[in-house]
């Protein structure tokens, strides 16, 4: 808008005499020390997040995510998953189906620490923690490896609830030995 008031204020008969007024000076150089810092905002913003998205791209999440397909069940769908996992693996195409909460990702259940119990334990000692239900097939599908211990599906089955955690987990814990 400021350039169309100043060129519409213009008067060409003294443009062309060389004793035109094109408004105050003061007000032109802020407004291009506006656009230039406004540019250079941009410019910089615009490098931060490029290198967000290449740190994304770049980062190992420690499961294999390449051709994984992910698809929300709910209701009729997931009170019948063994029916469809066994359809599923009927095409050729397809080397591996499971199930879970969420994603290794994201983290949907959070809970507390205080609701855990473990050899060790500080009493009143208290930190967020993500849990995630999977069916046994979940870490083959994600070619998840195990540092110590055995997967799911190596585990006998009917004798109890287990649990699988991670490095952080062990050390928040303050467990010597997790297996």
């Amino acid at each position: 808008l400021y350039p169309a008031y100043l060129f519409s204020s213009l008067k060409p008969v003294e443009g062309i005499r060389g004793r035109s007024k094109t408004g105050k000076k003061s007000f032109r150089r802020i407004l291009v020390t506006l656009q230039f810092t406004f540019s250079l905002i941009l410019l910089i913003l615009t490098f931060i997040t490029r290198s967000q998205l290449q740190y994304i791209n770049d980062f190992d999440p420690g499961f294999d995510r390449e051709g994984v397909v992910v698809m929300p069940l709910s209701g009729h769908t997931t009170k019948h998953f063994q029916t469809l996992k066994t359809e599923l693996m009927k095409n050729s195409i397809i080397e591996a189906v499971s199930s879970s909460e969420s994603m290794p990702i994201n983290h949907r259940s959070t809970t507390s620490s205080k609701s855990l119990k473990w050899d060790g334990k500080v009493e009143g000692e208290d930190f967020a923690m993500s849990m995630n239900w999977v069916e046994e097939s979940y870490l083959d599908l994600f070619k998840m490896k195990m540092k110590a211990g055995r997967k799911f599906s190596e585990m006998p089955p009917g004798e109890g609830i287990y649990y699988i955690v991670n490095e952080k987990a062990v050390e928040q814990f303050g467990l010597q030995n997790p297996v």
